[in-house]
């Protein structure tokens, strides 16, 4: 039973080691447990009909929503994913993924014209490592990075496309 207790210790120790040092490697800041992406500018009402559309093609599920006049906010449901081959190298078994998508207002616009926002996405992981029974934040790999980066392309595609200046 201790030698159980401690070699969980251990292995958890490690694990945190591991990560300490990939977190370092990738140049993450804040500990490189979340992964944040401008998305450019949008209007309040493509931030909301783009990010639903395309969040849901990446088997996301929006499990909170908040907006107000100068804000929005949209927050995934935890998804359980296939470990990336970079992440399954550091010993992770099971790994799920958290989204979040902003939009802070940059102040008015033109006469007549829609009010513009500031976007950004943050993609967090939680990660279960060997035997472990423990979810633990981890660092972002670079795989889990063009994962990320590939979505937030294509929100910012949308988001580029639904401003019109005349």
């Amino acid at each position: 039973m201790m030698r159980g207790l401690l070699l969980s210790l251990s292995l958890s120790a490690g694990i945190l080691v591991v990560f300490g040092c990939a977190s370092a490697a990738s140049g993450g800041s804040g500990g490189g447990t979340s992964y944040r992406k401008d998305l450019g500018t949008v209007t309040p009402r493509d931030f909301s009909y783009h990010t639903r559309r395309i969040i849901q093609r990446y088997n996301y599920e929006m499990q909170q929503e908040d907006s107000t006049a100068n804000y929005q906010q949209f927050i995934t449901i935890w998804r359980h994913r296939t470990p990336h081959p970079d992440e399954a190298e550091l010993g992770v078994v099971e790994i799920r993924t958290q989204l979040t998508l902003r939009a802070r207002s940059r102040g008015g616009g033109a006469a007549g014209s829609a009010v513009l926002q500031s976007a950004e996405l943050i993609a967090e992981n939680m990660a279960r490592m060997g035997d472990s029974p423990e979810w633990i934040l981890t660092v972002m790999t670079p795989l889990f990075k063009e994962y990320i980066d590939e979505i937030a392309l294509e929100l910012k595609t949308e988001f580029s496309t639904g401003i019109r200046v005349y």
